[in-house]
């Protein structure tokens, strides 16, 4: 059982922060777009083919299928979630690996003990 739930500990660890990350991510390209016009586009560049992924999935536009509207505010709102699943995935699978190798598989496996749980005398 433990040798299960540390996988899954670490897959939800990461997922979180992925989340997380991807999220600081967006509100940080909001707050630069604000000052620097053109670099608001470049965080925006996965959820891009994410869009154009819908769009060749479901016909005119993705945003009708999902969300039902072809509306432009619709449409923006598409493209920020889109940019956001993608910077989702990217940055969970970062912190997965980064905190696969950070844990070695035998760290909860070992205890210490000195002199085989004698202690010190």
């Amino acid at each position: 059982m433990r040798a299960l739930r540390r996988p899954l500990n670490t897959f939800t660890a990461a997922a979180v922060r992925g989340f997380a990350s991807a999220l600081l991510l967006i509100i940080a390209a909001f707050v630069i777009s604000m000052k620097f016009r053109e670099l608001g586009h470049l965080p925006l560049a996965p959820g891009d083919w994410l869009v154009q992924v819908s769009n060749w999935i479901c016909p005119p536009l993705g945003v009708e299928c999902v969300l039902g509207s072809k509306r432009q505010g619709m449409q923006h709102l598409w493209q920020i979630l889109c940019a956001y699943a993608a910077w989702s995935a990217l940055f969970s699978a970062a912190w997965w690996y980064g905190l696969r190798r950070a844990r070695p598989p035998e760290a909860d496996a070992t205890t210490i003990f000195l002199n085989k749980g004698k202690g010190l005398s």
